[in-house]
């Protein structure tokens, strides 16, 4: 949560909201608020939905999400840290009216504001008051109207331009203040929802001055209550995702001249001699269109559609450029990392790209989705990159909530039930953990450091902790020094990579992989690597093949017997995403020196066991890290294994496991292995 004030971004560039324009000026405007870094900065987002389904009768629910922006850029905007925070219920659209159900939300933002709530902040062991601030909303279009008051359709659609839309100019950039201060209170008839209820903002040219001629407000919202609203550089955001989905939907109907979708129809063909001289695509006076030069004939057609993944091949090959140059600039601006000189380069070359594509469609093709184009480089330059500010994050949730409605006579108590029963079990799985785990005591780092004893990468910074006890403690035993190994080698190592970011360049993984992993993991019955199947103990006792029973050897020439308790995969946080295949293995007799149960059966003393120590092996490693997102795992020499006993209080040893193109079984699989071997018993 605090990651925002304590990382440093390079100079010029931007990887997260916090390194925005907006996030800084509201820093400056409110430095009380700045001042404690835990205070959490949120967005909003809306949309509706049908629970039912297409083939269903009509219902629009529509719910409302939170989620903070001060995780790392790894964790944020993740579907555990996404909160329902209102639930609107159907059948009917909510339409101007959301912002009545919107009430219990704004009084909590407002008391979160000014009072805060009492919060327990676990890494620095105190209580302190945390406070709150919504940055921006995050809605396609036509829920933009909804949100910010402005309609979003007709001759004044777009909320930047405003009334300024028509010049040739580009509109001043407004401020909060002088929008609401200086317009909005001062167009008469114009109300709030709370006030005259949804329905009576019904026909807003009646009833609001100069609406449709000189603005387009057809409400004060209920965001304008809260005291620091107006001093947001950005306070609804524009949807990169529907936007781009909009943009290219209508370049696709209209060069495949799909029927009822097309740009390019007769009444656009009618009204073009009255907007400018395109005589090569006025109507004959047969009353025959003629055929354009970006559409594409039923050769092409068929091309296209047989061959979506290439560039569209127009008869002239003029047009497919800007086609081609339309898609680079969305793929660079949704870029994770972008910098402050090619968001300017962005917005100077996509105001040239739609002046040629003026040259070939005609003006119907340019609506107002094509317009917002131009303003969406500002917008990165204000808000951040736009993956923290679109909507396929939350049109993914609601799709997970849709999931939820078990009862379609209560469809949203049904959605609401099961979102509270997920939320009870995502905090106790992240924050309490798994009950194996929550037995070790507090402080307990085994298994972090058995990996970073064992990963040669951490062998130079072995070495400089055994330095660093040397001169601490000069007389230090060697049993001593692997003691303090074992219980203070992995948080020495995490403040020293941290300290040192200042200074040097660590590698993601590294960065990621000494924080420690995950509080929760996930756990199979059964696990495919190299061609092996492993079964845990619990799952394949009562199978007449065995796959639970392992041999681990030794670093003192000792072979080890044990059954597989677990098959777990371990978790770290952060872009990478690190992964670390762990067996759960207990020890139940111990060959050639003959130990069971840690007591010698020759009468010698028994070999001194550490919990994790460093004892090199000619084993293959079978410890790796695997990228979530490219499916690559890290190469072996970055690693190396050690397997030993350990003496800790769960009586278990905690052994990596390498898995590369490992296969998981799900809960079915598992069931139906289970009834084919039954069956053949």
């Amino acid at each position: 949560m605090r990651r925002h004030k304590e990382h440093v971004t390079p100079e010029g560039e931007m990887h997260h909201p916090f390194d925005a324009i907006v996030w800084k000026h509201f820093n400056e405007v409110y430095p009380g608020f700045a001042a404690e870094s835990r205070n959490i900065y949120l967005c909003l987002s809306t949309d509706g939905f049908n629970p039912i389904g297409m083939n269903g009768e009509a219902h629009s629910l529509w719910p409302v999400i939170v989620t903070p922006y001060n995780l790392p850029p790894g964790m944020c905007m993740k579907r555990e840290f996404l909160y329902l925070s209102v639930l609107v219920p159907g059948p009917t659209h909510p339409r101007k009216s959301l912002d009545i159900y919107l009430q219990p939300l704004i009084e909590e933002l407002q008391m979160l504001w000014k009072d805060g709530v009492e919060a327990y902040d676990i890494s620095m062991k105190e209580i302190f008051k945390i406070r709150a601030d919504l940055m921006w909303t995050i809605s396609d279009f036509s829920a933009y109207g909804m949100l910010s008051g402005w309609t979003t359709h007709g001759r004044l659609s777009c909320p930047y331009c405003q009334d300024e839309t028509v010049l040739d100019a580009p509109p001043p950039w407004l401020t909060g203040e002088e929008i609401f201060r200086e317009r909005i209170n001062n167009i008469e008839g114009l109300s709030k929802s709370v006030d005259c209820g949804g329905n009576g903002h019904d026909n807003p040219s009646k009833t609001i001055s100069g609406y449709g001629v000189t603005h387009n407000w057809v409400k004060k919202i209920i965001f304008w209550e809260l005291p620091y609203w107006e001093n947001h550089l950005l306070r609804h955001s524009l949807d990169f995702m529907h936007i781009e989905k909009n943009f290219f939907d209508n370049l696709t109907n209209t060069v495949l001249n799909a029927p009822g979708k097309t740009k390019d129809n007769i009444k656009s063909r009618l009204d073009l001699p009255g907007l400018c001289k395109r005589r090569d695509l006025e109507m004959k006076e047969d009353e025959t269109m003629p055929i354009p030069i970006f559409r594409l004939p039923n050769a092409g057609k068929r091309a296209f559609i047989l061959w979506l993944k290439n560039d569209l091949k127009f008869p002239d090959g003029y047009s497919s450029k800007f086609s081609r140059y339309i898609a680079l600039f969305f793929r660079d601006i949704s870029s994770k990392i972008l910098k402050e000189s090619d968001v300017g380069l962005l917005k100077a070359n996509i105001g040239m790209k739609l002046c040629n594509l003026e040259k070939i469609f005609p003006p119907s093709f340019f609506d107002v989705m094509q317009h917002l184009l131009v303003h969406l480089p500002d917008e990165v330059a204000l808000g951040s990159p736009v993956h923290f500010r679109w909507m396929y994050v939350f049109e993914r949730y609601m799709y997970h909530l849709k999931k939820m409605v078990k009862n379609k006579a209560h469809i949203a108590g049904s959605i609401v039930a099961q979102w509270i029963n997920e939320e009870i079990s995502n905090a106790f799985s992240t924050f309490f953990g798994h009950p194996e785990i929550m037995s070790i005591p507090e402080g307990n780092t085994v298994l972090q450091t058995f990996m970073m004893l064992n990963c040669e990468t951490f062998t130079p910074y072995e070495r400089m902790f055994e330095e660093y006890m040397t001169l601490s403690v000069p007389d230090i035993t060697p049993a001593a020094m692997q003691k303090a190994k074992d219980t203070k080698f992995a948080e020495w190592c995490k403040d020293y990579i941290n300290d040192a970011t200042q200074f040097y360049t660590f590698s993601m993984w590294m960065l990621d992989f000494v924080q420690g992993p995950r509080r929760s993991y996930r756990s199979w019955p059964i696990y495919h690597t190299r061609g092996y199947t492993f079964h845990t103990h619990n799952h394949g006792q009562n199978k007449k093949t065995q796959h639970y029973g392992v041999c681990v050897p030794g670093t003192n020439e000792t072979d080890y017997y044990g059954l597989i308790q677990e098959i777990m995969m371990v978790e770290y946080h952060g872009d990478v995403g690190l992964k670390v295949m762990v067996t759960v293995i207990k020890h139940v007799l111990f060959f050639i020196h003959g130990y069971v149960n840690n007591q010698s059966m020759t009468g010698g003393p028994a070999p001194k066991k550490f919990p994790r120590g460093i004892r090199d092996t000619s084993e293959i490693a079978l410890t790796a890290w695997q990228d979530d997102r490219r499916d690559q795992v890290a190469e072996i020499s970055l690693l190396r294994v050690e397997t030993h006993v350990v003496d800790d209080v769960s009586d278990y040893d905690i052994a990596p496991v390498n898995p590369p193109n490992d296969e998981y079984v799900s809960d079915g699989d598992v069931e139906a292995d289970r009834d084919s071997d039954d069956g053949s018993e």
